[in-house]
């Protein structure tokens, strides 16, 4: 058997980095931090990108819809 990783919640990393779970949310709803979205109000961490978010490297790999749409704006006017 192979284990899974151990997603864990907004609460537990706010707990491992010593700062609060409004500042977590805030985070991923700014998109300043990457998670996994389960439903409109669940999310998790892998271990992976919890590492990310430790290491300090905050940049999202991937462009947001918000970005998309500010180019798209661009781009007609």
């Amino acid at each position: 058997m192979s284990a899974q990783p151990e997603f864990i919640t907004p609460a537990q990393l706010a707990e491992k980095l010593n700062i609060s779970k409004t500042t977590v949310l805030t985070k991923i709803r700014n998109g300043d931090w990457e998670c996994t979205k389960l439903s409109d109000r669940i999310y998790r961490f892998s271990p992976e990108q919890v590492e990310i978010i430790k290491a300090g490297d905050n940049r999202r790999h991937l462009k947001s819809n918000k970005t998309r749409l500010r180019a798209a704006l661009k781009a007609i006017g």
